[in-house]
């Protein structure tokens, strides 16, 4: 609950903080035509809009299980699933799977071996098992989330299985001496999962056991 708590706070905050500003900018009809803002302002204050609501709709969410990995041995790491998904042990040995409670996303929880010089070519082999005519939107970028280092992988591709083009990311982060990896699949996933995804991955937690 500490964590939760202090999730919402901040997400509040940021929130109040973005209510400043949009007071102060005063983006009327009366505003743009006199200054003349650009249409792409105008966009930059609506993403970050939308980034403040996203951010208060993983604040919310409401944990229902924590999930270890690897699912046998010493554990590497935990991650809390949100209420409404379902976590079963999957196909691979080192490996969770899940899925959101309305069923648009489906997630892969797992170790792999792999260090920072051959993590793109598993991330190929894994990204190419799921799909076909793969597109990356983001390779390997590097980030801070929660406090820990992640590389991030976004793009589409053509499930294997159903043929639609679909959306994936995938986020690696240190685990131990191994990679540990969250493959989110997206079938249509609406807003709320989608935050529901990201809050997963801020949810990581090294193991105790």
């Amino acid at each position: 609950m500490g964590w939760a708590d202090a999730k919402i706070r901040e997400a509040r905050a940021a929130v109040a903080a973005l209510r400043r500003a949009l007071a102060q900018i005063d983006l009327d009809e009366q505003v743009r035509s006199r200054f003349c803002l650009p249409s792409s302002t105008r966009s930059a204050v609506a993403r970050l809009a939308g980034a403040s609501f996203l951010c208060v709709l993983s604040a919310s969410v409401a944990w229902a299980a924590s999930v270890r990995c690897p699912p046998h041995g010493s554990a590497l790491f935990t991650v809390e699933l949100p209420d409404g998904w379902h976590s079963r042990l999957g196909q691979e040995e080192n490996e969770v799977r899940a899925e959101s409670a309305g069923r648009d996303a489906d997630l892969s929880i797992r170790v792999i071996e792999a260090k920072t010089r051959s993590l793109d070519d598993a991330v190929a082999r894994l990204v190419d098992s799921s799909y076909t005519k793969v597109e990356f939107s983001n390779l390997h970028q590097n980030r801070i989330i929660n406090g820990k280092r992640f590389a991030v992988f976004r793009g589409f591709g053509r499930d294997r299985i159903r043929g639609t083009k679909t959306p994936f990311e995938i986020f690696a982060f240190p685990a131990g001496s191994k990679t540990g990896m969250l493959f989110f699949r997206y079938r249509a996933a609406s807003q709320p999962t989608i935050a529901a995804a990201h809050a997963i991955v801020e949810s990581i937690e090294p193991s105790t056991d």
